[in-house]
Formats: structure tokens, sequence, C-alpha cells
């Protein structure tokens, strides 16, 4: 695999900044969805979801950290 300059890091930094800001409107919405159920079945998948959410937000966050800071995340 080629290695990516600075610049592309940073591209994909800003990337990954974008998808975990998609996350954390995804795991508010699925906190409003769960909130507005009288279904505890609902509310207990929305919680799980915006759990999910809020990890995968954290993921590309830390990727984007990695990124900036020169590093490869695994995975990448």
């Amino acid at each position: 695999m080629a290695r990516m300059s600075r610049s592309e890091m940073a591209r994909e930094a800003d990337k990954a900044d974008e998808v975990a800001v998609g996350f954390e409107a995804a795991a508010r919405e699925a906190g409003e969805w769960a909130a507005s159920s009288g279904d505890v079945l609902v509310r207990e998948q929305g919680a799980a979801m915006v759990r999910l959410h809020r990890e995968n937000a954290a993921e590309y966050r830390n990727a984007a950290e990695l990124l900036r800071d020169g590093e490869m995340p695994e995975g990448w």
C-alpha cells in the first residue's frame, strides 16, 4: 500500500470528522425516537442504537486524530 502524504491524511481526517458528526446526529435522533415511544422494546432498541452510534462516532474521531498526528489508523 502506498503511503499517504500529510495533505492526504489531513483530508482523510476531515472526512472522518464528517462521518463522526453524522453518527452523532444519528445518536441524537435515535435517542429522541426512543424517548418519544411508550413501548419498552422501542426504548431499549433506541438506547442500543444510541450506544452504537456514539461508539462509531468515537472511533472515527480517534481515526481523525491519528491521521492528523501522521499515523495510519488500523484498517484504514
